[in-house]
């Protein structure tokens, strides 16, 4: 994923973040603007290796990478999610399947057109990923001060 480096969102460098695990929990809302889709998901991360300038010493560091790896990872699935409905109108992620569980009366009545009402629901994600540990032995040269007088 990309750096979090404030005032500078738009650099090249990457962060390699490892997922170690991972949990989601799917709900669906019955609402009267129609269906809406809330996907939690957490889990426990560590970083594998950095081309970012930020020491890794430091707790704010962490939680900075936090921050962005939570955001990062929203905007992914959300962005995925809206893909699906709207250039294609499916539901290949089991939402359908979910709503059946917790209102089998109600999906029964939009079952045919299951993936209309899918490409018209209202999408929540939010990302929960705590970064336990590093697997970076060192500190990356990128954060070493340049030395002055040479």
């Amino acid at each position: 994923m990309p750096c979090y480096e404030e005032g500078n969102e738009e650099e090249d460098n990457f962060l390699d973040i490892r997922i170690i695990h991972s949990h989601s929990d799917v709900k669906t809302i019955e609402e009267a603007s129609g269906v809406k889709i809330k996907v939690n998901i957490s889990g426990e991360a560590k970083i594998q290796g950095t081309q970012c300038h930020q020491n890794l010493e430091k707790i704010k560091t962490y939680e900075n990478h936090e921050d962005a790896l939570n955001k990062y990872i929203e905007e992914k699935i959300l962005a995925t999610i809206q893909k699906m409905q709207h250039d294609y109108k499916a539901d290949i992620f089991g939402f359908g399947e979910v709503y059946y569980r917790t209102s089998p009366k109600k999906f029964k009545k939009v079952e045919d057109e299951w993936d209309e009402v899918f490409s018209e629901a209202e999408v929540e994600v939010r990302a929960d990923y705590r970064i336990k540990r590093s697997g970076i032995r060192n500190k990356s040269f990128l954060t070493d001060e340049p030395v002055s007088g040479q």
